[in-house]
This record gives C-alpha cells, sequence and structure tokens, in this order.
C-alpha cells in the first residue's frame, strides 16, 4: 500500500469514529425519558404457577389457584369459535396475569405430521381471562 491509501483509511476511520462519540453523546439519554421503553423488572408482576395438562381433544387444561378467571377450556373455546374450524392442530392455554388485565395466551400448533410446520406454532390469540372476550388474532 502507498502512503495515500494508508492515509484515506487513517481519515475514515477517524471520521467514524468521531461521528461514533459524537452520536453517542447527543443521543445520551434519549430512551432513558422515553415512556414506551419498559424494562422488564418495570413490567414485571407476580404470575400465578400454572400446570399444563395435555387431553385427548387437543385442549390444554390448566390448574390455577385463582378465582373469578374462566377456565383454559372456555378461552380455547372463544379462540377456536373467532377462527372458524380448522383440522390438524393442537390448542394451548396459558394464563397470564399482568396486573390488572389477566389473559389466556392460547398457541395453536400443527399436528400434521406431513407439513413443514408440524410440531411448531402456527398462530395463537388472547382472550380476556375474566370476561372471556377475544383480544386479539396472531398468526
Amino acid at each position: 500500500m502507498d502512503n495515500k491509501v494508508k492515509i484515506l483509511l487513517i481519515i475514515i476511520f477517524v471520521f467514524v469514529a468521531v461521528i461514533g462519540l459524537v452520536g453517542g453523546f447527543i443521543l445520551e439519554g434519549y430512551l432513558q425519558d422515553n415512556d414506551k421503553n419498559t424494562s422488564v423488572l418495570d413490567n414485571n408482576s407476580s404470575i400465578d404457577v400454572t400446570t399444563n395438562i395435555s387431553t385427548d381433544n387437543n385442549e390444554t387444561q390448566q390448574k390455577s389457584s385463582d378465582s373469578g378467571f374462566i377456565s383454559p377450556q372456555e378461552a380455547i373455546k372463544v379462540a377456536k369459535e373467532t377462527a372458524g374450524p380448522s383440522s390438524n392442530v393442537r390448542y394451548e392455554a396459558k394464563l397470564i396475569q399482568n396486573g390488572q388485565n389477566p389473559y389466556y395466551l392460547i398457541t395453536v400448533y400443527d399436528t400434521k405430521i406431513n407439513s413443514t410446520t408440524y410440531g411448531v406454532a402456527i398462530g395463537g390469540a388472547k382472550v380476556d381471562a375474566k370476561t372471556g372476550q377475544f383480544l386479539e388474532g396472531m398468526g
């Protein structure tokens, strides 16, 4: 390499370093004041210990110590009714307690043996654990 190439590489390196330092100082604390940026510790709440039990009819039962919630089977039924008829799938329900708005997270798994997504979660839904209202569909 001749001297011109070496000098050019050094100038580029210094330029990139200066841009990085200036950008770091300008953006310091930028995300700390953002109310949409919450950490896991800020959003952490106690989660009830549950046990998943698979049944023959491709639904998951849960034993929960909380009362006042619909059952996992009812949550799965709401998700099935909203999504419409489907075959070769298995449903699981998990109670998510996030403070004021607990919900069931319904996960749908492919059970068709020859499928490329066999055994993989192919969709899901959120169902309000108190009211049984369908909240959101995924997949």
